[in-house]
C-alpha cells in the first residue's frame, strides 16, 4: 500500500550537533545512549531548591510531588566568540547562548571546521522552542509593589520593608538594553542567522513537546520547495526550572516515584530533561554532489492533528496513527521494513498506551509474525526534553543507524502486560544489539513526537549507503570502545612511553614490534593510562603479562602462528556482539553469515535474540544456542567475524586446528571449505549429533588424572572410550550410560565430573552418524589447504586428497580429540604462538597446562561476561609485544574525528553557563540567604504609628512567649554593642509580636554569622576570579551624565583596617505574653548608642593625565575591558571591534566617550571618526595622530599504617528463636533444582515444595533456584570431590541465582557433626558466601539434623523454615522441633587450665615455617620452647653464591640473570624459591633461638604415605607426636559464577585433605593439643572466596568432631580475621586501614593463639580485629504473601472496594526482618499498595535491608526506612483534658473507613488544637489470629486512625498519613486496653504532622510515632 505513494525527496542529515544532560556533543550522548546511563538525577542544588517547591502531597498548592530530573551539565561559553558582551550574559537567557555554540558546531562541521565558507545565502534555521526562563525570572521583579503592601500590612517599618524589597529584587536578573531580545524565544534563531550570516528563513516554532519536529517539518519542506539549499533545524529547551515541574505536576504526568520507565509495567509518570539539538539537512542529491559527510536519510515526515478529544492534552491513537500512514505514504515503503521504533514513550500509562495502539494499529496489519521491530524511548535515560524530545529521539535513531546498533531502553524490568506486547510486531529493546541486516534494503528506524494540543509528528529515516554515483561519504563513528590499546616502543626502557598524551591510535601507528624495548597497555582512559604506566615505571625490567599490561624486552621471538578453532560449549548469547557493534569488519561478517535462515530462522536471531524479561524466557534462549543444530553454525559465524577481523590485522597462521567441531571451522581458515560451506555444514552436523543424541544412549564424564591412568582405570570396562584427551590431566570419556557408570565406579578417588552432553560424542556410539554426513559431504566442495590444518583424531595435519578430507571429517564424529597431541606437534614444527579464533578460552588455557613453562603466548579473542573489545585489545597488545607486525587500522575503520569551529589565536574569556539564568543570586551558593544586618527604626518622634486591624496568622508554634510580668524583650547582638530593648507591647498582637521578635532573631544570627559569611563570600569571589574573570561582570556601570562629561573617581576608597569582630553569645529574654490589641502602638524607648565606625578617606578627584602621558594601547584596553566586561588579559589591537567584539556603534560612542574622560579632552567632534574604526588597533592609531611557576608540589609522607580497634575473642552460639513469618525470597520466582544426597529427601522435598505453589524438580534445568542437600555419608577420602561438585554446581546458577540453600546435618544447633559428616559439612560456608556475592537473592544454611525422621518430616521442616523463617541465614533445625539461629557472641578467655606443652611436646605444623603461623609458633617457643616440626611445600636448597646482597625479587631475578641466559620464568621461579628459602631459615634461627628444638621437612601433606614416612623419623629422634598446628592454605579468589573446578579442588584440598592425612597419620599418638588456622570467611563468607569459606567450615566441624571423639583435650579451630602479615601485604595493609579495616596486628595474634592452646571445653572460636560493632552475616532478603487465606483482616482495611495494606503492616514486617529492637527512622510511603487480587493470589512483597536502609517493594519500592539503634521512650507530658466542640463520629466512612477488626479506637477523651487522646484497644480484642506478632498491628493502626482523626479536624478535611520520622516499638505480643495520645506539629494548607504515643494498661509505653506526616486525602 505505501509503495504505491510517490517518495518525497530524501534529505541528508549532514551535521549534527547537541548539549544533552551528561554529553556536550554527539559522541557524548552516544556514549549515554549506548551505555545505557541513566542522567536522571537529584535537582541540582544551584538550579532550585527543593525545599522550596516539593511536597509529596500532590495536591498541595504551588508544589511539585517531584524532585529529581536530567539537567545539563554547566558548559564553557566563551562570550567573546559569539560577539555577547559579558555585561549582557545575565540578561541573555541561557537556551540562546546554548544554541549559538551547538550552531556553531553543526556549521563548522558541514564547512568542515569554518563556517564562514558556507553558501550562507540559502542557509536557514528553524528551531522548535517554547518560553524562556528568563521571562519568569524578569517577570518576579514586577512582583516586589505587591511584595511591598504585604510587608506594610504586616506592619513592618518602611526601612525593613525597603531593605525587604531591596534583597528581593536583588535576587532576580536586573533589566538592561539587552533583556528584551535575551527573553524572546524568536531571538534564538535571529541570534544564530545574526552571528553566522545566514540569509534563509529564520524563526522558531511552538507546538509544545513536538515543537522540534514541528520545525524539522518546516525545514525539510523548504529544502523540497527549493526555498533554501542547506537548513539547520531541532529542538531547544532549558525549561526546567521549578515552574516546568509545578506544570506537570498539576496535569499530573510526572512520576511519583521518581523515573522514567517507557512501557514498562511500573511505569507511572515522565521526568523532565532539558537540552539542545540540531541537524544539518540537505536535499540527499546536493549532499552527495557537494561531497558531504552524511549520517542518514530522512524520508519523510507524517503530520496530524487529534482534532476532537476528551481532553487538550489526552492522546489520540487515531490521530498518532494517522501521522504515521503519512509518513511513510511521504517514505514510499512499508512499516514491515522498520527494525527500531524511537517512541514519544513518556512513561505515563495512559501515554504510552495510546502511542502502543497507534503503533500498533499500523504496524500490525504489515507482517503476520510477532517482535520484530524493537522499540524504546531516550526518555528512560535523559528524561522528557519537552520542545527538544523528537530532536532527541532523532538523534538517537540517527546514531543507531549510523552505527548499526540497536540501543537499549532502560529500566524495564518487565513489559506492561497491559499492552500483550509479545503479540505485537514489537519488542523493548533493552540491551545494545548489533543491527545484523542483510542488503535487500538499508536499516530503516522511525521517530514519534508528539505535543499536547493533539499536535502529532512521525519521521521516517534510513541509514546512508553510499551508492558510489556522488561524491558523499558516510559521516565518522563515534568511539565507544570501554578501552583503547596503547602501544609504546623504544630502544631503550627510560625512552618508553614517555608521552602519556599520545593517543592510543597515534601509539599504534608509531609502534616498532622489533624495538628493544615493547610495552602494551589497555586502558579505559587517559588517567587510567597514566595509572598503569606509573604501576610499570615501578618494575624491573622482567618481561610480564598482567591484566592490561603486556611487556617484553630484548628480540622479538614470535615463532610460528597457529590459529586455533573452538567448539561446541563454548557458546554463549550475545557472543561477539561487542565487536559486531564496535568494528565494522565484525558487522559486515555478521551481515553476510548471521543472515542465513535455517528452518526460516536467521541466525542472528538465534545469537543476538531480543531481550526477554523472565528467567524461563530466559532459559529458553540459551537452551537454543545450545542445541547442536543451532550451537555449531553460531560458533561458525562467530568465528568468521573474528577471523575477518584478525585477516584485516594483519596476522596470518602457520597452521590451523580446532578442537572438536571447531576442526571445521579450522578447515575454513585453511580454504578447504569456504564460508557458505562451513555454514551449511555446521548445521547438517548439528543436526546430525541432535538425530544421534535422541536416538542413542549415552554419556560423558570429565576426568581429572592423566591419560594413563585413566585408561589403566577402564581397561577392563565394556562401552567406555577415551573421547578427548585435552591436557595432562584432562580427560573425557564417552560411552553407553552403564559404561559410564561402571568408569566413574573404577575412578573412584578421583576427581570426575558429568557433562551436560546429550549423548557419547566422539565414541563408536555415535557412529551410525557418519554414514549421512558422509553423504552430505559429498555435496560440499573441497579446496585445497593453504596452511596445514592439525587434526584431532591423531595429532597429525589433514591429507590432501579431497576424498580422504570428506572421510576424516566425517569419521571425525566417532573418533577421539587428540588435542594435547595437536599441541605437542604443532609445537615441534615451531609454532609458539597460538591465536583462539572463537568463543571463549578454553583453547588458551589448555595449551597453558599442555606447554607449562615452555616458552609460547595464546591468547584469545573473546570470553563470556567480558567485554569484547577490552579482551581483542588485551590479546592484540601481547601479539605486539610478542613481536606481531599488525595493521592497526581496522580497529579504527570509519572512525574518525569531527571538523571542530576554528578559533582565532588569544586568550579565551569562557564562562560557565547551564539551562537557568546566568549569574543568579538565588538559589544562593550554600543554601541560605545571608541574612539582612540587623537595622531597627530610630525612635518614632511624634505619636504612635497605627496598628493594621486585619486578623493575621498565628504566630509559629517555635517562638515561645513570655511570662505576662516581663516589662521588656531584649537580645545581646554579636557586635559587643549593648543590648537593643523593646518596650512590652501590651495588649498588642500577638502574631505581629511574633512577627518583631523573629526580625530581632535573624538579626541577631546575622551578627553571629558576620564573619564566617564574610569569609565565604571571599573565598567565593577568589574562586570566581580565578577560573573565569567573572568579577568583571560586576563592574559598575557609570550613568549617562558620566559618560558624557564627568570625570569619574580614579583613586578607590583605603580601606580602615579593623580588629576583627568577636561573636558573642546571642542570649533571647522571654518575651510577654500576648495580650489583647490596642489600636495603637507605644513608641519604642531610645535604643542605646551604636558606636561610629571610623570612615574611609574621602575620595579627592584625580585629574585625567594628558593624552601623551598615557600608553594608550594599554588604555585603549583597559576602557574596551570595562565597558563590555571582557577581562583585559584576552584582548588584543587586531580585534575587530563588531565581529570579534560584538561592539555595536551605541556602544563605540559610549567606549570612546569613557577614554576622552580618562586621557584628557580629545574634541568631542572627533568621536564620530573614532566611531568608524574598524578594529582597537585603528582607535589607537587615530588617538595617536591626534595627540602627536608552578609550585612545586611536594609529596606528602606515607601515613604510619595505624592499628585499628582491638582483638576480640567471641563464639558461635547458637540461640533459640521464633520463626520471623516470613517467606525467604526467591521461592516462587522460577525453578528450584534440589540436589539429590541418596537419602530419599530429594524426592520428598521436590513433593513439599511443589504442595506450596513452587516450581521444584531434582536436579532441575535452567532452575534460578537450588537446594543443596548434604545429609548422606561420605568417606572422608571422597569429602573434597564432593564439595567441588556442590560449589560448581552451585557456580553453574550463580549468574541467574534467585534462591540457594544448603541443607546439612551438624546437630541442628551448628554444634558441629559427628563422624564422617564433619569432612563434608561445610556448605554453610558456601551459602554465607553467596548471601555476599549474590544480595538480591534468598539465602538460607540449614542445619538439619536427622534424628529418626523421616524424609517427609524432614521435607516439612525445611518447607517450614523456607516458607516462615524469616530473615536468619544461619538456622538450625533440632530432631525434636527446636529452632535456632546462629549469633557470633564476645567470650573472652577465661580458663586457667595450665597448658599441656612442655619442652618435651612434639609440635607438628603445616604453613608454620612463613607468615603468620610461623609468627605464632615463635610466640609458642619463647613461652614453652617445644620441639617443633615444620611441614612445607619449598624444598630447601644451597643457595648460589653473591646473591647475599640481593633482599627482594627483581633484585635477585637481575642478579641471577647476570650469570648466563636462562628464561625469565624460571628465572622468576628460582628467585622466589630462594627468598622463600630464606625465610624458612630465618623463621628456624628464631624457633631455635627462643629455645625450641626445630626440623624443616619439605613435604605435600595431602600424601598420605610421604607424610608417614616423614613422622616416623620424628618419632624416632623425638618421640610420639603429642601436637598439631595446622596452618596451610591457599587461595583462587574468584565470584562463585566464575569458579574453575581445579582451583576449587586445590583450595578444599590444600585445608582439608592435609588435615585428614595429618589425623589419620597420628592417630595412634598421645596428640593433646589440635589446633587448626580457620578463617572468619569461614564464619561470615566473604565475596569470591566459596571454597575458602568451605574449607574452612570443613576445618571448625572437624575440630568439633574431634573434641567429642576424646574431650579434655586443647582442641581449637580458630576463625582468624586479617592479620596484619601473610597473605596481607604491605600494600592491601595500607589498603585496609586506610578505609577503617581491622587488622590483627603480628603481636597480638601470635599470643592469642598460644592463649588458645588450652582445654577449655570449646572446639571454636573467633579472634578478630574489632572497631565497633561486631562482624555480622549478611542481610538476606525476605518476602511475604499478602492475600485473603493468610491475611482475613484486611478485609476490613478496604478503600473503594480494593483492600489496601496498611501502613503499620510493614511497620510489623519490618521489625521481624531486624533480629534486634530497632528505631525505624524516616519511615515513608512511596506509593501505597492496593490488594488488586486480595481475595485470589494476592501479592507477593519482598522486604530487603540494604546499609542501614530497609524497604518493602513488589519490584518497585513502596515503604521504606532507615534501621538505627533503639532508644528508650520519651517522658511525655500529659494533655489538657478539653474537647472540641466539633467530634466526629469515628469509622463513619469518611474519616475512618476502617471495618470491625481495625476498629482500635473505643473512646475520644480529648480533641482539640493541641492534640487528641482516646481509649485503644488491641488484637486480643478484636479477635485477630494468632501470629508470630512482634507488635500489636491493630493497635498501632490505632495510633495512625487517631492522628487521622485530629488531623482532620484541624485541616476539615480527611486525611493519610503519608510518612513517620521514627518508628518506636517497645515489647512484643497483644496490647490489650491502653490508651493512645496525639500531640500536635506544625501545621500547613495541605499537610500537618504530629506525634502519636501508646501506652498500656500500666502505663508503660508501647509505641512512639515522632513526626506523623498527614496529607489531605484527594477527593
Amino acid at each position: 500500500m505505501f509503495e504505491d505513494f510517490a517518495p518525497a525527496v530524501p534529505i541528508a542529515v549532514v551535521g549534527l550537533g547537541a548539549l544533552l544532560p551528561g554529553s556536550d556533543s554527539t559522541a557524548g550522548f552516544w556514549r549515554t545512549v549506548a551505555g545505557g546511563h541513566d542522567l536522571i538525577d537529584e535537582i541540582p542544588v544551584d538550579r532550585w531548591l527543593v525545599e522550596d517547591y516539593f511536597d509529596a502531597d500532590p495536591l498541595t498548592p504551588d508544589k511539585t510531588y517531584a524532585k529529581r530530573g536530567a539537567f545539563l551539565t554547566p558548559t564553557e561559553f566563551d562570550p567573546l566568540n559569539f560577539g555577547v558582551l559579558p555585561k549582557n550574559l545575565e540578561q541573555t537567557d541561557a537556551a540562546q547562548l546554548m544554541s549559538l555554540m551547538v550552531a556553531e558546531r553543526v556549521l563548522a562541521e558541514v564547512a568542515g571546521g569554518d563556517p564562514s565558507t558556507l553558501d550562507r545565502e540559502r542557509t536557514g534555521v528553524v528551531l522548535g522552542a517554547s518560553a524562556l526562563n528568563l521571562v519568569g525570572a524578569l517577570a518576579q521583579r514586577l512582583s516586589a509593589p505587591v511584595l511591598k503592601r504585604v510587608l506594610r500590612a504586616q506592619g513592618l517599618p518602611e526601612d525593613i520593608v525597603r531593605e525587604t524589597v531591596t534583597r528581593f529584587l536583588d535576587l532576580n536578573p536586573d533589566w538592561g538594553e539587552a533583556s528584551f531580545p535575551g527573553l524572546l524565544t524568536n531571538v534564538i534563531s535571529g541570534r544564530i542567522a545574526n552571528r553566522f550570516d545566514l540569509h534563509g528563513m529564520n524563526h522558531t516554532t511552538d507546538a509544545a513537546c513536538a515543537s522540534s519536529f514541528a520545525a524539522l517539518n518546516t525545514a525539510i519542506e523548504e529544502l523540497a520547495s527549493g526555498r533554501a539549499d542547506m537548513m539547520l533545524a531541532g529542538g531547544v529547551d532549558t525549561a526546567n526550572e521549578a515552574f516546568m515541574f509545578i506544570c506537570f505536576s498539576k496535569t499530573p504526568a510526572l512520576s511519583p516515584t521518581g523515573d522514567c520507565r517507557p512501557f514498562s509495567d511500573q511505569a507511572d509518570g515522565t521526568m523532565l530533561g532539558e537540552g539542545v539539538v540540531m541537524f544539518a539537512l540537505k536535499r540527499l542529491a546536493d549532499a552527495e554532489r557537494d561531497g558531504d559527510k552524511v549520517y542518514a536519510v530522512i524520508r519523510g515526515v507524517g503530520t496530524a492533528s487529534d482534532g476532537g478529544g476528551t481532553a487538550i492534552y489526552a492522546p489520540v491513537p487515531e490521530g498518532q496513527a494517522l501521522a504515521l500512514r503519512r509518513a511513510y505514504e511521504r517514505a514510499g515503503y512499508s512499516p514491515s521494513t522498520v527494525e527500531l521504533v524511537e517512541a514519544h514513550g513518556t512513561g505515563t500509562k495512559a501515554g504510552d498506551a495510546a502511542e502502543f495502539a497507534g503503533l500498533r494499529s499500523v504496524f500490525g496489519p504489515e507482517r503476520e509474525d510477532a517482535q520484530w521491530c524493537a522499540l524504546g524511548s531516550v526518555k528512560s535515560q535523559i528524561g522528557h526534553t519537552k520542545c527538544t524530545a523528537g530532536a532527541a529521539g532523532l538523534l538517537k535513531a540517527i546514531l543507531a543507524l549510523h552505527h548499526r546498533v540497536l540501543p537499549p531502553t532502560i529500566k524495564v524490568d518487565a513489559p506492561n502486560p497491559n499492552l500483550e506486547i509479545e503479540r505485537s510486531p514489537f519488542y523493548l529493546n533493552t540491551e545494545a544489539r548489533p543491527w545484523v541486516r542483510g542488503d535487500d534494503h538499508p536499516r530503516r528506524a522511525s521517530v514519534s513526537s508528539f505535543g499536547f494540543g493533539g499536535s502529532n509528528f512521525h519521521v521516517t529515516v534510513e541509514e546512508y549507503v553510499p551508492t558510489g554515483s556522488g561524491w558523499a561519504e558516510r559521516a565518522p563513528r563515534s568511539r565507544t570502545a570501554a578501552t583503547e590499546l596503547w602501544l609504546f616502543s623504544a630502544g631503550t626502557r627510560e625512552e618508553l612511553a614517555t608521552d602519556t598524551s599520545i593517543s592510543a591510535r597515534e601509539s599504534q601507528q608509531r609502534f616498532d614490534p622489533k624495538a628493544p624495548f615493547r610495552l602494551a597497555v589497555v586502558a579505559a582512559s587517559q588517567p587510567d593510562l597514566k595509572t598503569k604506566l606509573a604501576q610499570v615505571a615501578e618494575l624491573d625490567d622482567r618481561p610480564f603479562t598482567a591484566p592490561g599490561l603486556a611487556y617484553a624486552t630484548g628480540p622479538a621471538e614470535l615463532g610460528g602462528v597457529a590459529f586455533l578453532f573452538p567448539g561446541q560449549g563454548s557458546q554463549y548469547v550475545g557472543m561477539g556482539a561487542d565487536l559486531a557493534m564496535q568494528l565494522p569488519a565484525a558487522q559486515r561478517a555478521w551481515d553476510r553469515y548471521g543472515t542465513t535462515e535455517f528452518d526460516g530462522t536467521p541466525l542472528h536471531h538465534v545469537v543476538f535474540p531480543h531481550p526477554v524479561f523472565s528467567d524461563a524466557s530466559r532459559g529458553e534462549q540459551q537452551a537454543r544456542i545450545t542445541a547442536t543444530e543451532w550451537a555449531q553454525p553460531a560458533l561458525a559465524a562467530h568465528s568468521l567475524a573474528l577471523l575477518d577481523v584478525v585477516r584485516a590485522l594483519g596476522l596470518r597462521p602457520d597452521c590451523v586446528a580446532g578442537h572438536s567441531f571447531g576442526e571445521l571451522t579450522a578447515l575454513h581458515a585453511s580454504g578447504v571449505l569456504s564460508a557458505e560451506a562451513l555454514l551449511s555444514t555446521a548445521r547438517r552436523r548439528g543436526e546430525l549429533m541432535r538425530d544421534a543424541a535422541r536416538t542413542t544412549a549415552g554419556a560423558m564424564l570429565a576426568v581429572t588424572a592423566t591419560h594413563d591412568k585413566v585408561s589403566d582405570a577402564i581397561a577392563g570396562l565394556d562401552g567406555v572410550w577415551i573421547a578427548n584427551h585435552n591436557a595432562p590431566e584432562q580427560v573425557v570419556l564417552s560411552g553407553t550410560t552403564a559404561g559410564i557408570a561402571a568408569a566413574e565406579a573404577a575412578l573412584k578417588g578421583v576427581t570426575t565430573r558429568r557433562l551436560e552432553a546429550a549423548t557419547a560424542f566422539h565414541s563408536p556410539v555415535v557412529a551410525d552418524a557418519a554414514a549421512p554426513f558422509a553423504s552430505f559431504l559429498s555435496t560440499v566442495d573441497i579446496g585445497a589447504a593453504t596452511v596445514p590444518v592439525y587434526g584431532n583424531t591423531d595429532g597429525g595435519t589433514y591429507p590432501s586428497e579431497v576424498d580422504e578430507v570428506r572421510d576424516r571429517i566425517a569419521g571425525h564424529l566417532a573418533a577421539p580429540v587428540l588435542f594435547q597431541a595437536q599441541i605437542e606437534a604443532m609445537y615441534s614444527a615451531g609454532v609458539r604462538t597460538f591465536v583462539e579464533v572463537g568463543a571463549g578460552s578454553t583453547l588458551t588455557g589448555l595449551v597453558g597446562r599442555v606447554l607449562g613453562s615452555r616458552p609460547h603466548v595464546a591468547v584469545n579473542l573473546d570470553r563470556p561476561r567480558c567485554d569484547g573489545m577490552s579482551t581483542v585489545h588485551e590479546a592484540l597488545g601481547r601479539l605486539a609485544v610478542a613481536g606481531a607486525e599488525l595493521d592497526f587500522a581496522v580497529l579504527w575503520e570509519e572512525y574518525g574525528p569531527v571538523p571542530q569551529p576554528h578559533r582565532k589565536d588569544g586568550a579565551r574569556m569562557t564562562v560557565k553557563i547551564d539551562g537557568g539564568v546566568y549569574d543568579r543570586a538565588y538559589p544562593p551558593k550554600n543554601g541560605a540567604l545571608t541574612p539582612a544586618p540587623a537595622t531597627f527604626p530610630p525612635p518614632a518622634a511624634t505619636g504612635p504609628a497605627p496598628v493594621p486591624t486585619s486578623v493575621m496568622a498565628p504566630a509559629p508554634a517555635q517562638f515561645a512567649t513570655s511570662p505576662t510580668n516581663a516589662p521588656t524583650t531584649a537580645f545581646a547582638p554579636a557586635n559587643g554593642h549593648g543590648p537593643v530593648v523593646f518596650p512590652t507591647r501590651t495588649g498588642a498582637d500577638s502574631s505581629m509580636l511574633s512577627l518583631l521578635e523573629e526580625t530581632q532573631r535573624q538579626a541577631a544570627l546575622a551578627h553571629a554569622d558576620y564573619q564566617r559569611q564574610t569569609a565565604e563570600a571571599h573565598a567565593d569571589y577568589q574562586r570566581r576570579v580565578t577560573e573565569s574573570h567573572l568579577a568583571y561582570l560586576r563592574m559598575s556601570e557609570l550613568s549617562l551624565s558620566a559618560l558624557l562629561g564627568s570625570p569619574p573617581p580614579i583613586a578607590a576608597p583605603v580601606p580602615v583596617a579593623q580588629p576583627p569582630l568577636q561573636p558573642t553569645p546571642i542570649t533571647f529574654q522571654p518575651a510577654p505574653t500576648p495580650q489583647p490589641a490596642p489600636a495603637v502602638m507605644a513608641p519604642p524607648p531610645t535604643a542605646a548608642p551604636a558606636p561610629v565606625p571610623t570612615p574611609a578617606p574621602a575620595t579627592v578627584p584625580v585629574e585625567a593625565p594628558h593624552l601623551s602621558e598615557v600608553d594608550i594601547d594599554a588604555k585603549i584596553l583597559e576602557v574596551v575591558a570595562e565597558r563590555t566586561g571582557y577581562p583585559v588579559e584576552i584582548l588584543n589591537l587586531d580585534m575587530e571591534l563588531e565581529s570579534d567584539l560584538g561592539i555595536d556603534s551605541i556602544k563605540r560612542v559610549e567606549i570612546l566617550s569613557a577614554f576622552r574622560d580618562q586621557t584628557g579632552d580629545l574634541p568631542d567632534s572627533d568621536i564620530a571618526e573614532f566611531a568608524a574604526a574598524r578594529t582597537l588597533r585603528e582607535v589607537a592609531e587615530k588617538v595617536r595622530n591626534l595627540g602627536g611557576g608552578s609550585p612545586t608540589s611536594v609529596e606528602a609522607p606515607k601515613p604510619q599504617l595505624k592499628v585499628i580497634g582491638e582483638l576480640v575473642r567471641s563464639v558461635p552460639t547458637a540461640v533459640s528463636a521464633a520463626p520471623a513469618g516470613l517467606a525467604v525470597a526467591g521461592l516462587f520466582d522460577g525453578p528450584i533444582a534440589v540436589t539429590d544426597d541418596g537419602t530419599g529427601l530429594a524426592e520428598a522435598l521436590v513433593t513439599e515444595l511443589r504442595a506450596h505453589g513452587c516450581t521444584a524438580e531434582i536436579d532441575a534445568e535452567n532452575a534460578t533456584g537450588l537446594i543443596i542437600l548434604n545429609l548422606a555419608e561420605v568417606a572422608p577420602e571422597q569429602a573434597v570431590s564432593h564439595l567441588t561438585s556442590a560449589i560448581m554446581t552451585a557456580s553453574t546458577i550463580a549468574d541467574r541465582c534467585k534462591l540457594l540453600v544448603t541443607v546439612q546435618d551438624t546437630g541442628g544447633d551448628f554444634s558441629g557433626a559427628q563422624g564422617n559428616r564433619a569432612w563434608t559439612a561445610g556448605l554453610s560456608g558456601l551459602a554465607r558466601t553467596a548471601a555476599r556475592e549474590l544480595p538480591e537473592a534468598g539465602v538460607k544454611a540449614l542445619d538439619l539434623e536427622r534424628g529418626d525422621r523421616t524424609p517427609r518430616d524432614l521435607a516439612k521442616a525445611i518447607v517450614d523454615e523456607l516458607l516462615e523463617g524469616g530473615p536468619d541465614l544461619d538456622v538450625g533445625l533440632r530432631a525434636d522441633g527446636t529452632r535456632n539461629a546462629l549469633h557470633v557472641r564476645p567470650e573472652p578467655l577465661t580458663s586457667n587450665d595450665t597448658t599441656m606443652i612442655t619442652q618435651e611436646s612434639v609440635i607438628v605444623a603445616t604453613g608454620g615455617a612463613r607468615g603468620v603461623t610461623a609468627a605464632s609458633l615463635i610466640e609458642l617457643a619463647k613461652r614453652h620452647q617445644p620441639r617443633i616440626v615444620l611441614l612445607g611445600r619449598t624444598t630447601l636448597k644451597v643457595e648460589p653464591g653473591g646473591l647475599s646482597a640481593h633482599a627482594d625479587e627483581p633484585s635477585l631475578v637481575r642478579a641471577l640473570a647476570a650469570t648466563g641466559k636462562a628464561d625469565p620464568a624460571a628465572l622468576s621461579a628460582q628467585a622466589k624459591d630462594i627468598l622463600a628459602g630464606r625465610e624458612i631459615h630465618q623463621t628456624i634461627a628464631a624457633l631455635e633461638n627462643a629455645g625450641s628444638k626445630v626440623r624443616y621437612t619439605a613435604v605435600d601433606v595431602r600424601d598420605e604415605a610421604a607424610l608417614t614416612e616423614v613422622l616416623s623419623q620424628v618419632r624416632t629422634e623425638w618421640g610420639p607426636i603429642t601436637g598439631i598446628v595446622h596452618g596451610a592454605g591457599v587461595l583462587a579468589d574468584k565470584h562463585l559464577a566464575d569458579k574453575d573446578s581445579a582451583q576449587v579442588e586445590r583450595v578444599l584440598s590444600t585445608k582439608i585433605d592435609a588435615l585428614r592425612t595429618l589425623l589419620r597419620s597420628t592417630v595412634d599418638d598421645p596428640v593433646e593439643v589440635l589446633c587448626l588456622f580457620s578463617s572468619v570467611t569461614g564464619l561470615f563468607g566473604n565475596a569470591g572466596q566459596a571454597d575458602y569459606a568451605v574449607a574452612n567450615e570443613v576445618l571448625d566441624q572437624v575440630a568439633a568432631a574431634e573434641l567429642a571423639r576424646k574431650p579434655g583435650r586443647a582442641i581449637r579451630s580458630v576463625d582468624w580475621g586479617p592479620w596484619h602479615g601473610g597473605m596481607v601485604t604491605p600494600q592491601l595493609a595500607e589498603l585496609f586501614t586506610g578505609n577503617g579495616v581491622p587488622l590483627i596486628p603480628i603481636e597480638a595474634g601470635a599470643a592469642a593463639f598460644v592463649d588458645e592452646l588450652r582445654p577449655t571445653g570449646l572446639s571454636r572460636v573467633c579472634l578478630a580485629q574489632q572497631d565497633g560493632e561486631a562482624p555480622a552475616p549478611p542481610a538476606v532478603p525476605t518476602e511475604i504473601v499478602v492475600n485473603e487465606r493468610r491475611n482475613p483482616y484486611l478485609v476490613d482495611h478496604t478503600i473503594n472496594g480494593t483492600a489496601v495494606l496498611p501502613v503499620v503492616m510493614a511497620v510489623e514486617w519490618f521489625t521481624r526482618a531486624t533480629e534486634r529492637p530497632v528505631t525505624l527512622q524516616n519511615f515513608r510511603v512511596l506509593r501505597k499498595i492496593a490488594l488488586e487480587n486480595y481475595q485470589d493470589e494476592g501479592a507477593r512483597l519482598t522486604i530487603r535491608t540494604s546499609g542501614g536502609d530497609i524497604e518493602l517493594s513488589d519490584g518497585v519500592p513502596h515503604m521504606r526506612a532507615t534501621l538505627t539503634a533503639s532508644t528508650a521512650p520519651r517522658d511525655w507530658p500529659d494533655l489538657a483534658d478539653s474537647t472540641s466542640p466539633f467530634i466526629p463520629e469515628l469509622y463513619d466512612g469518611f474519616a475512618l473507613f476502617h471495618g470491625p477488626q481495625f476498629q482500635s479506637l473505643r473512646k475520644l477523651t480529648c480533641v482539640n488544637d493541641s492534640g487528641a487522646s482516646a481509649e485503644i484497644v488491641g488484637a486480643t480484642e478484636l479477635e485477630w489470629p494468632e501470629e508470630a506478632w512482634r507488635t500489636d498491628v491493630p493497635a498501632l493502626d490505632g495510633m495512625l486512625q487517631l492522628a487521622c482523626v485530629w488531623a482532620g479536624i484541624v485541616l476539615r478535611s480527611a486525611t493519610l498519613p503519608m510518612a513517620i520520622g521514627e518508628v518506636r516499638t517497645y515489647g512484643s505480643g497483644p496490647l490489650g486496653t491502653g490508651r493512645c495520645v496525639v500531640y500536635a506539629g506544625n501545621a500547613g494548607a495541605a499537610h500537618i504532622t504530629c506525634d502519636v504515643v501508646l501506652t498500656d494498661s500500666s502505663g508503660a509505653v508501647r509505641a512512639e510515632f515522632i513526626g506523623v506526616e498527614l496529607v489531605r486525602r484527594p477527593s
